[in-house]
């Protein structure tokens, strides 16, 4: 007898390490949705009527309640999804798939905030720079708005990086810059930005295109576009990939009729203006093929080293 229970025992240890993730989380009661933030109250407070009400239809799974977790980075974010403490994911379309590489999650459904389903980023300077097309930015400065800002930092930069130029971060507009290089400083703040490219602090910027023309007003016509870069998803749902297919499933189908339902499109619009999810048109893979060949190109931003 006594032999026989070491083995007794390594079996009962076996069977608990491999209990599926999803299983134990559905036991639970709680569906969790992840958010990348520095402000996590504010974000707890936008994020938790979205993810009641899909945990309100999602009894038949067990699920009783919706739980917020936010994270400070991405690879905090990873960490807690691979842990099975996120099952969801929202952001941008860099974010999301940097952290899908590192974390194994899913993309699952687009979803369409201040009625945009896709947009482009557009690099344009004053028409009195001298600037014509992205090559004369070599020697020059280059304002971006902030880290980790897909429209504003990350998309047009992964652009440059692709026509085989090389960027540089200064601490200011006025730090010198190699004529190989393009150098680039960030404003935090897109009205900072083309404030100080209509000043004349700096000669050119990058921006959503329509956030670009909405700054700009009636000084358009001052800017030019030097380059458009390729539409991308305005945000992304991701979930881990562990998490039960069926659930997965549920979660699909509440979330493409939430715009049909009169209290979904309330907690819709109070979400960040959101308007919808729905499913990424051609399929995933290639919807976000030149996404992914662009995040390539600043990996190594995305990762902070």
């Amino acid at each position: 007898m006594k032999k026989i229970l070491p083995y007794i025992t390594a079996i009962c240890l076996i069977t608990i390490i491999n209990v599926p993730i999803n299983k134990v989380r559905a036991e639970e009661g709680a569906i969790s949705v992840g958010s990348i933030s520095s402000e996590p109250k504010e974000e707890i407070a936008d994020f938790q009527p979205f993810i009641d009400y899909v945990a309100s239809h999602l009894q038949e799974q067990g699920i009783t309640r919706g739980k917020v977790v936010v994270a400070d980075s991405m690879e905090e974010m990873s960490n807690l999804i691979k842990k099975g403490e996120v099952d969801l994911f929202i952001d941008s379309p860099f974010p999301s798939i940097f952290v899908g590489r590192l974390s194994g999650a899913k993309p699952l459904l687009r979803r369409w905030k201040k009625s945009v389903e896709q947009y482009h980023s557009v690099i344009f300077a004053r028409k009195d720079s001298g600037i014509k097309s992205v090559e004369d930015l070599k020697g020059k400065v280059i304002i971006f708005e902030k880290p980790f800002s897909t429209s504003s930092y990350l998309l047009p930069k992964a652009a440059l990086m692709k026509q085989g130029l090389k960027l540089t971060e200064k601490e200011t507009v006025e730090d010198p810059v190699s004529a190989d290089e393009i150098g680039y400083v960030f404003s935090y703040d897109e009205e900072t930005a083309m404030m100080w490219i209509l000043r004349k602090r700096a000669s050119s910027g990058a921006l959503y295109s329509e956030e670009m023309k909405e700054l700009a007003k009636d000084r358009i016509n001052e800017l030019e576009v030097l380059l458009e870069t390729v539409d991308v998803p305005r945000h992304m749902l991701s979930h881990r990939s562990d998490l039960d297919p069926e659930l997965v499933l549920a979660v699909e189908k509440i979330l493409i009729n939430m715009d049909k339902d009169e209290k979904g499109i309330k907690i819709l619009k109070n979400f960040s203006k959101t308007t919808k999810f729905d499913r990424f048109p051609g399929g995933i893979e290639e919807n976000l093929r030149l996404v992914e060949e662009l995040v390539d190109f600043v990996e190594q931003e995305l990762s902070g080293k």
